[in-house]
């Protein structure tokens, strides 16, 4: 997609449908005419909320709709440019309407993404801010929107330009000593070399924690695995709060997953009810089972349910699992012969009595919060863009580190370089127009 920023566009920011109001957005080097023939008013009060009669700018005399307007004198705006919201009342018919005088009147339909476009290109964000604002937009957690909300105000920018800047530093001082230094250059190899392991770990902690962030974002898998007939599809039911897996006496009713989402301290969770744990000769049962090994595999956390013993059922299934992350339910409490012993590795629970269900909950909650407590207040990277930027600059300082006592000081500044110009290509500076096109062009029309 190709943009140009010599005219002005115009886009309908909300959505079109039944709502109290509807935002149009207009961006472009002079507005005032605009907004004089909107308002007929000669001069606009920037940063002013003017409530007026909308009148149609190319014939003057139509009565478009009683609306606010709100005029940002250019740089001071989004897009650094002069811009226009105009607040009119919803529906299909106001915003269509107003639309169309717009674009009579000269003003070009904006493409997707070219409000921030035209904000990059006038220095207003960068494209980290670009992306995370294009992810704050698709979050579907409220933990997502809030580490992407980190990116869109800058800090995870800046957490990379202070590494970008300690590269800089590394490399000003190796110039130096190349240029004046006729002395021993030993104790200066070492520091360096400290140097570069500082910034190495800085990066490989970014990325360790961008992927556990991007496994929050995208949602963690909690699944109930146990004997046929324990009680799993009851426990999912009830930690649901409706009926979405059919329950019955017969073992064996669930032959395959059953997934359905709910959301626990501000993150997705799916959870996924499985076929029993068993040996069968029954091809359809098998086919089950080996799902639920799938699952098992594919597990953030595991929920194991057993009205007998659900430390058998993990012995069962131990070699499968990967993690720590394991809650034993022992179920039926209500009809269990077992002797009712508080027990912590063991959560009791009844469904039918209402037993211990809210505990499973939080001990699932404790997990989610753990891993949100073990993360900085930023995700940093949200694009796999930025992900393999990250990735190829941390190689490059990898190479230099293993062979760092066999190279002389101007191969080291030259292969940093190669780290320090990857970072540049995080912020905006891009050989190639086509990148940039296309990461705009993933936004939504109105952004």
């Amino acid at each position: 997609m190709n943009y140009t920023c010599s005219d002005s566009i115009a886009s309908l920011a909300t959505t079109l449908g039944e709502s109290a109001i509807a935002v149009i957005r207009i961006s472009g080097d002079d507005l005032i005419p605009l907004f004089s023939a909107l308002t007929n008013k000669a001069q606009p009060q920037p940063n002013y909320v003017l409530v007026t009669n909308l009148s149609n700018p190319v014939s003057g005399d139509e009565l478009l709709d009683q609306a606010v307007l709100t005029y940002y004198k250019k740089p001071s705006s989004f897009t650094g440019e002069d811009c226009i919201e105009i607040s009119c009342h919803g529906g299909n018919v106001v915003p269509k309407n107003i639309l169309k005088v717009l674009y009579e009147f000269g003003i070009r339909p904006a493409s997707p993404g070219e409000f921030s476009y035209r904000a990059f290109l006038n220095g207003k964000i960068d494209l980290i801010q670009a992306e995370s604002i294009s992810s704050l937009i698709s979050a579907q957690s409220d933990f997502d929107a809030n580490l992407s909300l980190k990116g869109v105000v800058g800090k995870n920018s800046d957490t990379l330009k202070n590494i970008q800047s300690t590269m800089k530093n590394i490399l000003m001082k190796i110039e130096n000593e190349l240029d004046f230094s006729e002395s021993n250059t030993e104790g200066f190899y070492d520091v360096i070399l400290d140097d570069l392991k500082n910034v190495q770990n800085k990066i490989s902690s970014i990325l360790n924690t961008s992927l556990m962030c991007n496994k929050l974002k995208d949602g963690l898998r909690v699944v109930l695995v146990g004997p046929p007939n324990s009680g799993k599809s009851s426990l999912f039911n009830s930690l649901l709060g409706y009926d979405r897996s059919i329950v019955s006496d017969i073992a064996g009713t669930t032959r395959d997953t059953v997934e359905s989402w709910y959301s626990i301290n501000g993150v997705s969770i799916c959870f996924v009810d499985t076929a029993g744990v068993w040996e069968s000769s029954d091809f359809l049962e098998t086919k089950g089972i080996e799902k639920t090994t799938e699952e098992i595999l594919r597990a953030d956390i595991l929920l194991i349910v057993d009205e007998q013993n659900p430390q058998d059922t993990l012995d069962y299934v131990k070699n499968k699992v990967k993690h720590d992350n394991v809650i034993l339910i022992k179920s039926k409490n209500d009809i269990s012969s077992s002797e009712k012993v508080e027990n912590r590795k063991v959560l009791h629970v009844s469904v039918k009595n209402n037993i211990g269900v809210s505990r499973v909950i939080e001990d699932i909650s404790n997990i989610v919060q753990q891993n949100i407590k073990s993360l900085p207040n930023s995700r940093l990277l949200s694009s796999d863009r930025q992900q393999n930027i990250l990735q190829n600059s941390f190689l490059s300082i990898s190479s230099i580190l293993e062979d760092f006592h066999q190279l002389e000081l101007d191969v080291i500044s030259s292969s940093l370089w190669v780290a320090v110009e990857s970072f540049e290509s995080l912020f905006g500076v891009v050989g190639s127009e086509e990148i940039i096109n296309d990461i705009f062009s993933q936004f939504c029309v109105g952004k």
